[in-house]
């Protein structure tokens, strides 16, 4: 998951943002993702697998939000759960912002 690619599909065709379709809880958790630690982290990526397509919303804009920086375990996680959803538009994201898997 080395290279990081801007794709045409990233969080604004979601309209993942706190203030439009992404519910307070959701807004919370993606902050609660950004801040926690490992273990906390990866339990709040199992929570928002489970939370449907705005679970999944949240993860692609945690993914976006991440930029250039260096991937981690946490990014890989998430990373893998976009791409195990049946969501087509979480799929089409990891496959072009992650050219190389």
């Amino acid at each position: 998951m080395p290279d990081v690619q801007q794709s045409n599909i990233g969080a604004s065709n979601f309209s993942a943002t706190p203030d439009s379709s992404v519910s307070e809880y959701m807004a919370d958790l993606l902050s609660r993702l950004k801040s926690e630690s490992v273990k906390n982290q990866l339990e709040l990526i199992q929570e928002l697998a489970k939370a449907d397509e705005a679970g999944l919303k949240t993860l692609i804009r945690f993914l976006s939000d991440r930029g250039s920086t260096l991937p981690n375990l946490i990014d890989g996680k998430a990373y893998q759960v976009l791409l195990a959803s049946a969501n087509s538009k979480a799929q089409e994201f990891c496959k072009l912002s992650f050219l190389k898997g």
